[in-house]
């Protein structure tokens, strides 16, 4: 299409990496299939959702695109090759869809099992991954010390050093909540013998 040779003459001229001028090519080749014979002046709002919507891809491949075609139209209309760009105001829903999760109630099953069979260091695993986002090997690195005075202090700060952190930067994690409420409960239990 003569509008995507145009982009890519704006990129180039602009000294966009090689990267960021291919990825786009195969996304709009995409477009143009999906478009059939449509002029891309003329596409809307509704072709575009249409487009993202047609695969079956995940919804940060959706935002991908979006991304990706929102700069290429932006591009012709700065260039005066588009009278708006049909991008603007499409959000892609950021709800992430879990195949096989658990209920709550499957989860307060599986802890207090942990708590009568004394498997504390399952169970903090557990109410970090489950209640504060850690992963597993961030979960079962952190140490009791490490810890803010949970029976004492209204809310708290856990440090995830960067030893055990998959980013190897160091996180601060919020400590509420009924999480909180069960740290308190292994805490005890676990200093109780």
């Amino acid at each position: 299409s003569a509008c995507y040779e145009k982009f890519e003459e704006i990129q180039r001229s602009e000294k966009v990496d090689k990267e960021s001028i291919n990825h786009p090519r195969s996304i709009f080749k995409r477009l143009i299939k999906f478009l059939k014979d449509k002029p891309i002046g003329l596409v809307t709002k509704k072709d575009i959702r249409g487009f993202l919507n047609s695969g079956n891809c995940k919804e940060t491949t959706k935002r991908s695109y979006l991304r990706n075609l929102n700069a290429f139209f932006n591009k012709l209309k700065r260039e005066g090759l588009s009278a708006d760009n049909p991008c603007e105001g499409i959000k892609i829903s950021s709800v992430t869809k879990i195949s096989k999760g658990y209920e709550a109630w499957e989860l307060y099953v599986f802890l207090n099992e942990c708590l009568e069979q004394k498997k504390f260091r399952t169970l903090t695993a557990s109410v970090f991954s489950a209640f504060f986002g850690l992963r597993l090997k961030e979960s079962t690195g952190l140490l009791w010390e490490n810890m803010p005075d949970i029976e004492n202090s209204k809310d708290g700060f856990i440090d995830v050093q960067v030893e055990i952190a998959k980013t190897k930067r160091r996180r601060t994690i919020y400590i509420s909540g009924v999480g909180k409420s069960w740290l308190r409960i292994i805490r005890r239990f676990a200093s109780a013998g």
